[in-house]
């Protein structure tokens, strides 16, 4: 992703730190990803994220050919399945 998808990502995810961690493949290898975080401020009661970012998380792993069974249980995470 460039330094353009960074930054729409960051406006996307406002209230969101952005932090790059270590991700261990299955193969052993490690990849570098960026995640967001919530800063503890906006944590107000715990709750599931909304059916559109469900949605958006669901066709990105859809798009980028993750597993079936990621799917499916992103699928009975968001109560879609």
């Amino acid at each position: 992703i460039g330094s353009s998808g960074i930054q729409s990502l960051d406006e996307f995810e406002a209230g969101y730190e952005r932090r790059t961690v270590s991700v261990i493949l299955e193969d052993g290898g490690e990849l570098a990803a960026i995640v967001y975080i919530s800063f503890l401020e906006n944590v107000t009661e715990p709750r599931q994220p909304s059916a559109e970012y469900f949605e958006r998380i669901i066709t990105g792993a859809r798009e980028h050919g993750l597993p079936a069974e990621y799917l499916r249980e992103l699928k009975l995470s968001a109560g879609l399945d």
